[in-house]
């Protein structure tokens, strides 16, 4: 942003980006364009690589570049300014590089290095994808066990023990380091460093909107648990379960708001920074509660929010992200408010209305096409799960050490949309890195059991000429 700032400046299109800009960025057509491009060129740049790592011959590898021209969501992504525009990307090529990564043959420090400060840059773009540090460990652990088996060596998975321990070392590093990163941004920032977790775990307790009053009192009591007073801020503890907005919506949201006033009325001289970064630590601290004491209420809205995301087809995922660069137009104190004025500025925005920015999107064929020839993400994991089965049962062990890395990627990536559904409401965007993720490990089996039929295949076909050869000159042996 700042670069394609100081081009547009250079042209005459904004002004000149002032010292503060990475504290505060201003927001320019120019400035976003620049964005926009890097996203482009960077998920060009995954995908060629995951394209090239998944196979060695260039008939595949235009096939698999069509299967990846067809995937929407990851240029729609691409095109957007958000969290999960470079977590698509990041996925795509830490999965790429594990086809040389989880080599437990050969570890090249480079190459590790590379795949770890991947890891690195999409747990500060998305910190739930701290999850991902598994997926290596997962497939040397995974590798040793399918070798032992395979081979009939019990002792093979010794094999995988050094770069396990080594891929879990580094993942532990990362994440620490990720952290420690996060701590330093606040700082320079004048942030009080706090987790967000808490803010976004008010949409996950929806599940409560069914309830009748007092049947939510008596949960909530019963979630607080005996020692309340000792376990909360004095501010969580006023919470008013039963309130509801303007519009008799009753809304998890409230909470947020509420925590606000009554710091407000506590301690009138504290800066709005403050209060916010306060009311937020305080909603942290009714997450564990849930966790332990939530019961089968909380804990179905988990499984039912689970399974139903995985149903979410690319469509889906993709037209959430049109709708909500639009949902600004449909409240009004948005549209009005001063600080909002740079954006509303942008030709994204300028001269269009909420219905005009839906149809620049939904009537390009790109984007409102190729979504719905594409089945839900959970019909790929299941298709990803089978083609990474069928190279285990390959008799080359290059075929099922690579079949167990898929598998070690799939599994991490489910996990990860479990955990996120522990903390988060059922959206499709939250569904795109499990997506992405899925999508990657596709492809790199396609490519691969494409490699290893096509191996087979010549290989039995010059079999058959040598032995046809051979029995056309019963003499052969003796010439």
């Amino acid at each position: 942003m700042w670069l394609g700032t100081v081009i547009g400046a250079a042209t005459g299109k904004n002004a000149w980006p002032k010292s503060n800009f990475f504290r505060k960025p201003a927001v320019t057509d120019a400035g976003v364009t620049g964005l926009l491009l890097v996203h482009h060129l960077l998920l060009a740049g995954a995908l060629t690589l995951l394209v090239v790592a998944s196979s060695t011959r260039m008939a595949v590898r235009l096939g698999l570049c069509g299967l990846c021209v067809i995937q929407t969501p990851l240029y729609i992504y691409a095109h957007c300014v958000g969290t999960e525009a470079f977590t698509l990307t990041l996925i795509i090529a830490m999965t790429a590089l594990l086809r040389w990564v989880g080599d437990r043959g050969r570890i090249r420090p480079w190459l590790w290095a590379g795949y770890f400060g991947l890891l690195l840059l999409a747990i500060l773009t998305r910190h739930p994808n701290a999850v991902l540090a598994a997926a290596l460990p997962g497939a040397f652990l995974l590798g040793g066990i399918i070798d032992s088996i395979r081979g009939r060596d019990w002792s093979a998975w010794k094999r995988s023990v050094r770069p396990f321990l080594l891929a879990t070392a580094a993942g532990v590093v990362t994440i620490v380091a990720a952290n420690g990163a996060t701590l330093g941004f606040c700082l320079i920032a004048d942030q009080i460093p706090r987790s967000m977790a808490g803010y976004t775990f008010q949409w996950k307790l929806g599940f409560m909107s069914g309830m009748d009053p007092a049947e939510r009192r008596t949960y909530w009591q019963h979630v607080l648990g005996p020692n309340a007073k000792d376990e909360f801020p004095e501010v969580m503890l006023g919470i008013d379960v039963d309130r509801v907005k303007e519009n008799g919506a009753w809304q998890t949201r409230t909470y947020f708001w509420q925590i606000l006033d009554a710091i407000a009325k506590r301690s009138p001289e504290m800066s709005r920074q403050d209060s916010v970064a306060e009311a937020e630590i305080a909603l942290n601290s009714m997450i564990m509660p849930f966790l332990l004491r939530g019961g089968s209420l909380y804990w179905n809205s988990v499984w039912v929010d689970f399974w139903e995301g995985l149903v979410w087809t690319p469509a889906a995922i993709s037209g959430q992200l049109i709708e909500t660069t639009t949902v600004y137009y449909d409240k009004s104190d948005v549209v009005t408010a001063p600080r909002n004025a740079p954006i509303f500025e942008l030709s994204t925005f300028k001269g269009k209305d909420g219905q005009g920015i839906r149809d620049t999107f939904w009537h390009n064929p790109a984007f409102y096409f190729f979504p719905y020839l594409l089945p839900p993400h959970g019909v790929y994991f299941i298709v990803a799960l089978a083609l990474a089965g069928c190279l285990i049962g390959f008799r080359d062990p290059s075929a099922w050490r690579v079949g167990s890395t898929a598998m070690s990627v799939l599994i991490t990536a489910l996990v990860m949309w479990f955990l996120t559904k522990l903390f988060t409401q059922d959206l499709p965007r939250f569904a795109a890195p499990l997506y992405a993720g899925v999508f990657a490990v596709g492809i790199f089996v396609i490519g691969q059991l494409a490699d290893a039929c096509l191996d087979l295949w010549q290989s039995r076909r010059t079999h058959n000429r040598v032995d046809a050869k051979a029995g056309s000159n019963p003499n052969g042996s003796e010439t």
